[in-house]
Order: C-alpha cells, then structure tokens, then sequence
C-alpha cells in the first residue's frame, strides 16, 4: 500500500508539473510500482509535455515591413493611411 501511495505522488506529481498526458497516468502509476528508478529516470531524461504553452509567443523581432532604414522604420502604406485619418504623423503608432 505504501509503494502505491509512493508511486501515486509521484505520478501525480510528474502530471503537476507537465511531464505526463492524461493517457499516460495508467502506464505512469504501474511503470513507478513495477520500477521506480526507471520511472524516475525518463522523468528526468524528459522535458514537460506543455513547455511550448510557457515560451514567449513573439520574438524580440519587428515583423516584415518594420525593418530599419537609414535610421527611419518603413511604413506600410495602411499604417500611413490611419496615421493621417487620425491626424498623427507617420511612425506615431509604434511609440
């Protein structure tokens, strides 16, 4: 009973902090009770199924159209058009 509780935080844990998917607590719970260590060791050989949802969604790049020219962003035409209906000079949006 002991080695199942054991086993059960242990998954349980393992499933906390994104190393299992749901379809994995049965193999999880049975793989910790038959061989601990090994379960332990693809735990810590593995990297958390949902890492990708924590990593920035935008890079510290300007998308295409922004690059710098001379010292000056380059303006998409719609970007000058909004600017003017809004009576703002061009390159405003971006400050």
């Amino acid at each position: 009973m002991l080695c199942e509780q054991n086993a059960k935080t242990r998954v349980d844990d393992a499933f906390a902090r994104g190393y299992l998917s749901p379809a994995m607590r049965d193999w999880a719970m049975a793989s910790c009770i038959s061989a601990q260590p090994s379960f332990d060791l693809f735990i810590e050989k593995s990297i958390p199924l949902s890492a990708h949802l924590f990593q920035p969604a935008a890079t510290s790049t300007m998308p295409p159209g922004f690059a710098q020219n001379g010292g000056a962003a380059i303006r998409s035409a719609e970007e000058i058009a909004i600017c003017e209906q809004l009576g703002l000079k061009p390159g405003s949006l971006l400050d």
